[in-house]
């Protein structure tokens, strides 16, 4: 069943909440809509080793989005958490998102293990194709969590899911009056549009927008596009490690990159030349793998 695409806005809060987790389990955990996007990741957690190599390395990507989608499914038609173990050995887990009785994605989390060894099916296949066993060192390096700990891990997944919910850290936006500047932001990353820029855009005056917009994304104007920008300019760096800050600037609208760099260093803790020196690192390691 195709479903209708929506538009989300995320708190800060849901995003320290998904930081948090992640790094105090060492689990990815990200907020996926129901047409299959990642929108919202742990401290921005990639997969696993073991599950690069299984996805791109034995080129079995296909069989991994048809086993989640499986149990997607599943857990989408039961309303329920479920925790699974994929076809390679490694767990995964989901948690249906509802909103005024309507599910609207779900939190997935994973690349966790309760196992010393990974699936022999594909340990095999690995050996027979590569002849080593650096799938299975792979599978070691994951997190390890005895299998009576999934359940409290399942518990922390759904009281974190009900809390995020309940503050309404996690909201929709879609046939509003602000739908059109929404749309009109999304296809102009390269603007700063001022609050009378924007009103003017919805025929609304500047103090109407400026209430109605606070109300409904839960921030100001300015913060919403900031982070907005600032959001792009990391999946920039994550796609392309190449890019130099003053591309990224000039793309987004900033004339002066170093105004972009102070921008980015006050809302992230650090200069965006350390976040490409890391994009470039995680594309090395994924490129060798």
């Amino acid at each position: 069943m195709k479903h209708p695409e929506m538009n989300f806005v995320f708190q800060k809060e849901a995003r320290a909440l998904l930081d948090s987790f992640t790094g105090l389990l060492g689990i990815r955990i990200c907020f996926r809509s129901l047409e299959g996007r990642e929108l919202l990741v742990g401290k921005r957690k990639g997969f696993c080793k073991f599950c690069k190599l299984i996805r791109h390395r034995m080129e079995l990507e296909p069989r991994c989005l048809d086993c989640d989608r499986q149990n997607w499914k599943i857990a989408e038609r039961t309303g329920k958490p479920l925790i699974y173990k994929c076809f390679a050995g490694m767990m995964d887990g989901c948690m249906p998102v509802s909103v005024e009785g309507r599910i609207i994605g779900c939190f997935m989390l994973g690349q966790f293990r309760t196992s010393e060894r990974c699936s022999s099916t594909v340990s095999r296949k690995w050996k027979e194709q590569f002849g080593n066993d650096d799938l299975q060192k792979a599978f070691a390096e994951a997190p390890c969590f005895p299998a009576g700990k999934v359940k409290d891990i399942l518990a922390m997944l759904t009281s974190l899911t009900e809390f995020i919910i309940t503050r309404h850290l996690i909201s929709l936006y879609g046939p509003t009056p602000l739908h059109p500047l929404f749309t009109y932001l999304a296809e102009h990353p390269d603007l700063m549009l001022s609050v009378d820029d924007a009103a003017r855009l919805i025929r609304r005056s500047p103090s109407s927008l400026a209430h109605l917009f606070k109300a409904v994304a839960g921030k100001s104007f300015l913060q919403y596009q900031i982070e907005a920008k600032l959001d792009l300019a990391d999946r920039m760096f994550a796609k392309q490690p190449n890019i130099t800050v003053s591309e990224t600037a000039g793309s987004l609208g900033f004339k002066d990159p170093y105004y972009f760099s102070r921008l980015y260093k006050k809302h992230r803790g650090h200069s965006p030349a350390k976040s490409l020196s890391i994009a470039a690192m995680a594309h090395g390691r994924a490129s060798a793998d």
